[in-house]
């Protein structure tokens, strides 16, 4: 009864994204990490997929890529937003929840290892058009660890294409 259950609901989860508006977008920007004695700028990107669940819900999927001096952080995550405002700009509140693929190359020191991570961020949008849109966030990603966490916060510019 469970599983059939399960199966009705995500089947009308998923019905209702194929009737969904898609975004497909990229964003580019500065990352500061701060950890354990660690501390760098670096460059960031992440490449999205958004459905609009209705008319203050989307949800999707990332993939990102963040660079400081050696270290590496590829985040793929699912991400949940909620949309304030109308018209052309809209305010949104968001998470992604995903994992995190760390590889480090310092000094002759090399490490790797995949983590559960979490992303809080505020965002806001601008549609241009009906199909093209700015975006922008800032977005503190932070992730969990067996001794403990590491965070990096971004502040991320570009641009949605709506489909």
């Amino acid at each position: 009864m469970k599983k059939t259950l399960l199966i009705f609901v995500l089947s009308l989860f998923f019905a209702g994204l194929s009737k969904a508006q898609t975004n497909i977008g990229l964003t580019i920007g500065p990352q500061f990490i701060s950890s354990e004695g660690f501390t760098a700028t670096g460059f960031g990107a992440n490449a999205m997929v958004k459905f609009n669940v209705s008319d203050n819900l989307r949800a999707g999927g990332n993939l990102g890529f963040n660079s400081w001096s050696g270290v590496n952080v590829i985040p793929i995550t699912g991400s949940i937003e909620y949309l304030f405002g109308g018209g052309n700009s809209k305010f949104y509140l968001g998470t992604d929840l995903g994992a995190y693929i760390l590889s480090a190359n310092v000094e002759g020191f090399s490490a790797s290892a995949t983590r559960l991570g979490i992303a809080p961020y505020a965002g806001f949008d601008y549609s241009f058009s009906d199909n093209l849109a700015f975006t922008s966030n800032l977005k503190y990603n932070l992730i969990l660890g067996d001794g403990g966490s590491a965070g990096f916060l971004g502040l991320n510019l570009g641009i949605l294409f709506k489909l």
